[in-house]
């Protein structure tokens, strides 16, 4: 019987100091992983202040591929949505911001990422889409107690409420270039000069149209000029215009 509870307590002795070292073994793993991941960073971060950018993508995407759970890996990703938007790459940046958003959605990188979605339509006028993704943070943190997070929502409130009034300005400047459009059809002028006249201000309405949102409405425009107005000077100005909106550019 003493055999019997010397052989178990052996064996439970042996199972707890196998736990321990698996444990530690794990511990180790972690820590030489969390270094390899910071020593890539770093790596990229000193090529990205070379201003290799592709380099320095490698080496963030290196970072995801192989440490995916490392503490690098939400640092490397909006590192690399940042290069791409630095690069006009605006698709791609959204893209990637969005990633974050998904992966690390009750964090103030996802917080951060929103932001910088918001920014990007900002930068690219598209208004809407931008008052309503500063919108959408206020909406997704409303009492949020990381102070990093309040700090996005509250600039993304103070952003939200300048757009929006900066729409309600650029929707009164559609309505006084319409109807400036309908007189200028009225006036009495050289053909040439009502035409430069008449083809510029069909131009920046089409401008207004498109901070607002309002694609289908600059499209009709192009295509009304065009059509007005065949050979005007800014004919390739145009064409490259209504190109840009079929392709959602």
């Amino acid at each position: 019987m003493r055999s019997k509870t010397l052989i178990l307590a052996l064996t439970a002795f042996i199972i707890a100091v196998s736990a321990m070292v698996a444990h530690a073994e794990t511990a180790s793993d972690l820590m030489q992983k969390e270094q390899a991941a910071s020593k890539l960073f770093d790596d990229a971060d000193a090529l990205l202040i070379q201003k290799n950018d592709d380099a320095a993508l490698v080496k963030y995407n290196e970072i995801l591929n192989t440490y995916p759970d490392s503490l690098a890996a939400p640092v490397a990703m909006i590192r690399i949505a940042n290069i791409q938007r630095s690069n006009k790459q605006f698709a791609e940046s959204i893209a990637t911001f969005n990633k974050i958003v998904a992966k690390y959605p009750d964090t103030s990188f996802a917080a951060q990422a929103m932001f910088n979605i918001a920014n990007i339509y900002e930068e690219t006028t598209d208004m809407q889409q931008a008052i309503d993704k500063y919108q959408e943070i206020s909406d997704k943190y409303p009492n949020s107690e990381n102070q990093n997070i309040t700090n996005v929502v509250s600039q993304a409130k103070t952003h939200h409420d300048n757009l929006q009034n900066s729409v309600t300005l650029i929707k009164e400047k559609i309505k006084q270039r319409e109807e400036r459009i309908v007189k200028l059809k009225t006036y009495k002028m050289p053909p040439d000069q009502l035409e430069k006249m008449m083809v510029d201000n069909y131009i920046n309405l089409v401008d207004l149209y498109s901070m607002v949102n309002k694609k289908n409405e600059a499209i009709k425009c192009l295509e009304k000029a065009l059509e007005e107005y065949p050979n005007n000077d800014n004919k390739i100005l145009i064409i490259n215009k209504l190109k840009g909106l079929h392709n959602n550019e």
